[in-house]
């Protein structure tokens, strides 16, 4: 099931398309060909524009320019490939203001970018569903980013052993049996949500 938030009614789009969108990706030549396609569908590519469209490849690099304030004052929309729901909902935590991270849900990109313009917030997912509260999705991001249990007591102003405890229930609720499996899940390198199904039921070394 598509998961739309706060997306104006559709009858309210304008009829002319976004004058300028700015382009941004990891990987320069999908960012030319996506801006070669957008082009040809009467968009004006302008890196000075105030819609952003940022590219989620390689994984991370929308967070990496979510991390900029000058990005984060314009109106961002980004796409990413990962199937991972926290991944997603810390994405909209750190400025943006669209997330489209369902390739089924087939949303024109036409009116994604008109209700970036009209100052609309949501996001388009299979589901968003996640057992973590905000500060466990937080701790879990700086570890899949690489901190130490100190280096994330230190940015979350917790004790290091409650990090540590927190990290252990962090597994469980997500079905995973370690810190790198962890990392794994939120990259999107491991695609399988075992807790969809279960979130009392370990997951086996065969599904890891």
């Amino acid at each position: 099931m598509t998961t739309r938030r706060s997306a104006p009614d559709d009858t309210l789009l304008p009829n002319s398309r976004p004058l300028a969108l700015a382009v941004l990706c990891g990987i320069p030549l999908l960012a030319q060909l996506l801006g070669a396609t957008l082009e040809q569908s009467g968009i004006c590519l302008d890196l000075n524009a105030a819609i952003v469209l940022l590219i989620d490849a390689p994984l991370g690099f929308a967070m990496a320019m979510l991390a900029e304030s000058a990005i984060r004052a314009r109106h961002t929309v980004v796409s990413t490939a990962n199937r991972c729901p926290e991944y997603w909902l810390n994405l909209s935590d750190m400025g943006a203001q669209i997330v489209l991270a369902d390739e089924a849900a087939n949303y024109p990109l036409e009116d994604v970018l008109s209700h970036a313009g009209m100052g609309a917030r949501y996001m388009v997912t299979p589901h968003e569903a996640t057992p973590l509260t905000p500060t466990q999705r937080r701790a879990l991001h700086l570890l899949a980013c690489g901190y130490s249990n100190q280096e994330i007591a230190e940015r979350t102003t917790m004790k290091e052993q409650s990090v540590k405890n927190m990290l252990t229930e962090i597994y469980h609720r997500l079905g995973v049996a370690d810190r790198s499996a962890a990392q794994n899940y939120y990259w999107g390198i491991w695609p399988t949500v075992a807790r969809l199904g279960s979130l009392d039921e370990p997951v086996s070394q065969e599904q890891l």
